[in-house]
């Protein structure tokens, strides 16, 4: 039964028939089937949101949201556009601009990587991504500098403990 929906590509009905044998008698071949049925019905029901319309009206909401400086809603639109019309591009280095102004920068960088992964000619989605890189940067320094001020804190605190300790002997 369940072969037969999976070849109408009803997939729906061809996961409840597999999962019915299964609770009948459970083999490695019918969970097999069932597993690569889930797949299929989920890669349908993805392909199946895609709307290059509904994706520009989510990315219209979210560039209303950025300017308005609400980062979590433009994210919000942003994401719901990309799901919509995944290979735009344009959407991941607007959502990268989000993430950069929460200070996500990770899933900036991840963003920026997919804009340029998707249209390599785009170049630099935004400075976003070269605005993570210095913060890194000023990151890492400003943590050297606490890292060799606590060293030399430290150093000065075993230094006048042995004073302490010589002088009181």
């Amino acid at each position: 039964m369940g072969n037969a929906y999976t070849k109408q590509e009803k997939y729906q009905e061809a996961v409840d028939a597999y999962s019915m044998a299964l609770t009948e008698h459970r083999n490695a071949d019918s969970l097999q089937a069932l597993q690569k049925v889930e797949k299929l019905k989920a890669e349908k029901d993805k392909l199946s949101y895609i709307d290059p319309a509904k994706s520009l009206e989510e990315k219209n909401l979210g560039n209303d949201a950025f300017h308005k400086g609400d980062f979590p809603t433009a994210v919000k639109h942003y994401s719901e556009a990309i799901k919509r019309n995944p290979e735009d591009h344009v959407l991941y280095s607007n959502r990268a601009a989000c993430y950069t102004k929460l200070g996500e920068y990770i899933l900036g960088e991840r963003d920026c990587d997919k804009a340029i992964e998707l249209n390599p000619t785009f170049g630099n989605p935004h400075p976003h991504l070269y605005n993570y890189n210095n913060q890194q940067h000023h990151h890492h320094h400003h943590q050297q500098q606490q890292q060799h001020s606590l060293f030399t804190l430290h150093q000065q605190s075993r230094h006048t403990q042995g004073r302490v300790t010589s002088s009181s002997s």
